[in-house]
């Protein structure tokens, strides 16, 4: 018998060299990632993210900076 799970989507922010906040989220839908986003960053933050779709309108708000999974880079600055 096979048994199937839901998976659950948790979501984290980190300060560096600071604090770490993480939580359950719906899903990782611009949906649901944005507004937790908005309520826990300040708008002056420098804002590095993944090119995960959901992240694309965080320049409105944010100084927002990607980094390429895909070309092997997983920090910048």
């Amino acid at each position: 018998m096979i048994e199937h799970y839901k998976k659950s989507t948790v979501f984290g922010m980190i300060q560096r060299n600071g604090e770490v906040r993480a939580m359950h989220v719906e899903n990782a839908s611009e949906i649901a990632l944005l507004p937790v986003i908005y309520q826990n960053i300040s708008v002056e933050t420098k804002v590095y993210t993944d090119q995960h779709r959901s992240y694309s309108k965080l320049e409105r708000v944010y100084d927002h900076k990607t980094v390429m999974h895909s070309r092997g880079e997983y920090v910048r600055g």
